[in-house]
């Protein structure tokens, strides 16, 4: 499980997420939840799920390489024009669907007998929808994830992310700029944070 806290597009986003893997690690399936605070004319902070499964394609001892797939969805309203029914402020939904397909490589080592570091690039390629009312707009870029990680005890880690690459330009969706997190991890069963 882990709790993330980041920033996009000059605001901060904040959630959970939990995953499950065999005690193989052959496969992997995540979900998780996020909340996002509203920027000006928004009515409500956004709310936002997705979920993600990765099939490992290569595993050695200190080396990785996993493809994954997996579907991000967000809801915001906020108070649109007077469109002459209801009155001003009436409320409008935007919708945004990311669907991300790529391939993750990582290494990783020990730090003493308790503790371990991992760093992993992602490249991927992700699908985008905004829906606003009746109007949808479609887009696709390349992006680039980047990932360090240490297990601090092997119950605790922590993690920092950025995700950078082609940007959507103005009007159109997809992600612009850089975006960063971080997050505060927590194992569960097994024997915790696996260092070998």
């Amino acid at each position: 499980m882990a709790l993330n806290g980041g920033v996009a597009g000059g605001r901060a986003t904040y959630g959970a997420a939990a995953g499950w893997a065999p005690a193989t690690g052959r496969w992997q399936v995540a979900g998780g939840v996020a909340g996002q605070d509203p920027g000006p004319g928004y009515e409500n902070p956004a709310l936002a799920a997705g979920a993600r499964g990765a099939v490992a394609v290569l595993q050695r001892p200190r080396l990785g390489v996993v493809a994954f797939a997996g579907a991000g969805l967000s809801r915001q309203s906020f108070a649109a024009p007077s469109s002459g029914v209801g009155g001003e402020g009436d409320p409008s939904a935007v919708t945004l669907l990311t669907v991300p397909v790529g391939v993750a490589a990582g290494v990783r080592g020990a730090l003493g007998s308790t503790r371990a570091w991992a760093v992993s690039a992602a490249p991927h390629y992700a699908w985008t929808r905004f829906d606003v009312g009746d109007d949808v707009e479609r887009a696709s870029r390349a992006r680039l994830a980047l990932l360090g990680e240490v297990a601090l005890t092997r119950r605790v880690g922590v993690a920092l992310a950025a995700e950078l690459g082609g940007q959507a330009p103005r009007g159109q969706p997809g992600a612009r700029g850089t975006i960063v997190g971080a997050a505060l991890a927590l194992a569960f069963g097994g024997g915790g944070a696996n260092t070998r």
